[in-house]
């Protein structure tokens, strides 16, 4: 509520509406941060990032649909050449790159994770983790397709799934462990 005078007034529809958007813009901001938390990887195209770490929590924090927004903001930004991709890259044929799958499947990602902390009371917490753990395999789906045709199929498990399902679980047990404390709704 915003105080005006002596009397109280609850914010308006385009006050509410700037409110989201500024979340949104600022959550892209975060990807894109920790985008640049990157191990590179010798062996593989496909860096380790903290990129999936933010989608998870942006996806909770924002709900399922502004936080699928906010990754397609996050991929327009990427279009449009600034530096947020990891590494601080600009590139606006990222999607044409081996890691293009992978950064669109942030956006069910995001999506998914919101969804299933959105639905966290009613499903319990076990289901969530599971939920985030589902968010995670399809957005790595989606990127190990999009790999195989960099790498061939019969390289996708060693250079686009196997070396991150470890740091996969661990970003899940934090987005958890974030949402179960900061997190009103869970």
């Amino acid at each position: 509520m915003l105080f005006s005078g002596s009397t109280i007034k609850a914010p308006t529809l385009s006050e509410s509406r700037w409110m989201l958007l500024t979340q949104v813009a600022l959550c892209s901001l975060l990807i894109a941060l920790c985008a640049q938390i990157r191990i590179a990887l010798p062996f593989t195209p496909v860096p380790i990032t903290f990129q999936t770490l933010a989608v998870l929590i942006v996806g909770g924090m924002l709900g399922s649909r502004n936080g699928a927004l906010c990754v397609v903001l996050y991929l327009a930004e990427a279009l449009l050449g600034l530096p947020v991709l990891s590494g601080g890259r600009s590139d606006p044929f990222f999607l044409l790159s081996p890691v293009g799958g992978y950064l669109v499947g942030y956006v069910i990602q995001a999506y998914l994770a919101g969804w299933f902390v959105e639905r966290r009371k009613v499903l319990g917490r076990p289901v969530m983790y599971l939920g985030l753990g589902l968010a995670c395999t399809i957005q790595m789906s989606c990127g190990a397709y999009w790999l195989a045709f960099f790498v061939g199929a019969r390289h996708v498990w060693a250079l686009g799934i196997a070396p991150f399902i470890v740091g996969e679980l661990f970003k899940i047990a934090l987005a958890g462990m974030f949402f179960k404390r900061y997190v009103r709704h869970c």
